[in-house]
């Protein structure tokens, strides 16, 4: 995951967007009520999924779930900067390019961990995968930041790792 995050998550948008781009992508800004709301929606259907379905993932030691934490952190900072923040900034005036086509993207990526993961549900986590990501995008343009998707994001890993 490491190799992935800084190849993917950081050294790619950098040379794509510039140091300056990224870095203003991921400054905090003032939340306005409705991308509040947007913003929660992710991190309730997270916790709906973990209460009521089950969803999360298997931690069989602390280490385990110290290692889930951190990738839940890093998940939330660079998948956000290179699913959401690259496209965004590339296609500002298109949503099929800067809204469907990374959410799809990132719903395909998501088919690795669903793949090896114990109990299955690969459909259902890249299903989950691209609604999330769709949520985020909008939350991202709407907001014109990084950083309440990121929140969001992270938050929402947190809550699957618990």
């Amino acid at each position: 995951m490491v190799i992935y995050w800084i190849v993917w998550g950081a050294i790619y948008p950098i040379v794509i967007l510039g140091r300056e781009t990224v870095l203003s992508m991921v400054r905090p800004q003032r939340l306005e009520a409705g991308a509040a709301l947007l913003a929660a929606i992710p991190i309730v259907f997270a916790a709906a999924g973990r209460i009521f379905f089950g969803m999360g993932y298997e931690k069989a030691t602390v280490w385990g779930l110290l290692g889930l934490l951190g990738t839940a952190l890093g998940n939330g900072l660079f998948e956000e900067i290179l699913w959401r923040g690259t496209y965004l900034a590339l296609f500002p005036d298109s949503v099929l390019l800067s809204v469907i086509w990374p959410s799809l993207g990132f719903a395909l990526w998501h088919y690795a961990p669903g793949s090896v993961s114990k109990g299955g549900g690969v459909v259902g986590l890249m299903v989950g995968a691209a609604f999330f990501g769709l949520f985020l995008s909008l939350l991202a343009k709407q907001t014109g930041t990084l950083w309440w998707s990121i929140l969001a994001h992270t938050l929402a890993g947190i809550i699957m790792v618990i």
